[in-house]
């Protein structure tokens, strides 16, 4: 073990001991993606999120938010999950304690063998959830499915079932709603583990440029092209046009450009906080970024390359940005 350890240290030491030895030329050279792509990047979006905190609030939201608070709608949060008997009850009463008055939440077990279902069952007897279960396993997308048949609300909120969330989140996922056009909402996330070591120091800074400034700035562009499963919003009206979400890995991506295609835009509600755990482990959190970038390309590339098409319809040049900016932020990352 110690000498693992050596090792990482000697390799670390005789690679900064490299850079160091290098021209200025050489370095250009070899971090020219870096330079030219992210360094460009981060520095725009600071300055559109210093725009955005500078603009006053459009009068169309506020007085959307008025009629949100005389006549809230009827929403659906969905729980889908499968061996979360540890934080099932937790992510429960963290949605019980939403101020906003006018809402079910549908809990699905899909298959677990961890005793969630006796968690869910208590849940539902004391009336707190509606309550379903699969005897077999059929994946999120399933799960996700048979609540949304179940549901009843007018907007449908997509949540993990070991999150938590701020008490009024419900609230501002709906107020961006104020624009006909917008058929989704995203979330905002950050780690709560973020106190466990250093990966999850790093995991919480990259939520907190990633997602809470880059997803806003994105949003305010016109390109966002995700809403995370762990903490969004969808009009059902968009969701059953669509055809729900699709079975396999990174259906929160799928539906997403699905409700772009169809003709929606896709906002982003900063205030809207959910706190989930990230990987503490260095193998885990790998994986986790491997299968989240394997999704994308499958998405972007594979399944929505035709975005690309000028010729192919329907045609967004909105569209056409998101995608070109995700396959260069996932080929800058693997460089």
């Amino acid at each position: 073990m110690y000498e693992l350890i050596n090792s990482a240290i000697e390799y670390v030491e005789a690679s900064i001991g490299m850079l160091f030895a290098m021209s200025p030329q050489h370095l250009v050279m070899l971090l020219w993606p870096f330079l030219l792509l992210s360094i460009p990047r981060y520095l725009l979006t600071e300055f559109f999120a210093l725009f955005l905190a500078m603009r006053p609030e459009p009068k169309e939201k506020a007085a959307f938010r008025e009629e949100l608070h005389r006549n809230p709608p009827f929403v659906s949060v969905l729980l889908p999950g499968f061996n979360e008997r540890e934080t099932l009850e937790t992510t429960v009463l963290s949605l019980r304690e939403q101020n906003y008055p006018n809402y079910e939440i549908i809990v699905v077990n899909d298959g677990s063998s961890d005793g969630m279902g006796e968690v869910g069952r208590k849940l539902a007897r004391r009336g707190w959830v509606r309550y379903f279960e699969h005897r077999m396993r059929g994946g999120k997308s399933s799960a996700a499915n048979f609540a949304l048949n179940a549901a009843r609300g007018e907007y449908v909120v997509i949540c993990d079932a070991d999150s938590t969330f701020d008490s009024n989140s419900i609230w501002h996922l709906l107020v961006e709603f104020y624009r006909p056009e917008v058929a989704a909402v995203a979330g905002n996330l950050r780690v709560r583990n973020a106190d466990a070591n250093l990966l999850t120091r790093m995991q919480a800074m990259q939520y907190v440029f990633g997602i809470g400034l880059g997803r806003r700035v994105s949003a305010m562009l016109g390109i966002l092209f995700i809403v995370s499963g762990a903490f969004g919003a969808l009009r059902r009206s968009t969701l059953i046009g669509t055809g729900g979400w699709e079975t396999g890995p990174g259906e929160d991506g799928d539906v997403t450009v699905k409700a772009r295609i169809a003709g929606g835009d896709v906002a982003f509600a900063p205030e809207a906080m959910c706190m989930t755990d990230a990987p503490d482990a260095w193998w885990p959190y790998y994986r986790q970024q491997l299968r989240w970038n394997r999704s994308m390309i499958r998405f972007h590339v594979r399944k929505y390359g035709w975005l690309f098409n000028p010729f192919r319809r329907p045609f967004d040049v909105r569209n056409l940005i998101a995608n070109i900016d995700t396959v260069l932020y996932l080929s800058l990352i693997h460089i």
